[in-house]
């Protein structure tokens, strides 16, 4: 079935994204913001999530140690790529 992925419940607020890879409720939705605008700043995370900007930078920091999320460019001017095959894998 291309275009779809599964997600499977191993654990209140865990979802497993791909292959050995689990992400919290909180960094899925990370990962959906970050695909609709990939621009935002962590601030601007927190702001839309209602969370703290050290949660969002924590579970950013999570995102980029397990090869989901990368960022290009400078704070300022860059912007944040959603790996898809870490996410299909």
């Amino acid at each position: 079935m291309e275009g779809f992925f599964i997600v499977t419940l191993l654990r209140e607020s865990a979802i497993n994204v791909g292959k050995n890879v689990l992400v919290s409720e909180i960094q899925k939705r990370i990962i959906d913001i970050l695909n609709d605008n990939p621009r935002l700043t962590a601030a601007a995370m927190a702001e839309l999530l209602g969370l703290r900007l050290r949660t969002v930078e924590r579970n950013i920091t999570k995102l980029k140690e397990v090869g989901i999320l990368k960022r290009v460019g400078s704070k300022s001017n860059g912007y944040w790529v959603v790996l898809k095959e870490a996410l299909n894998a």
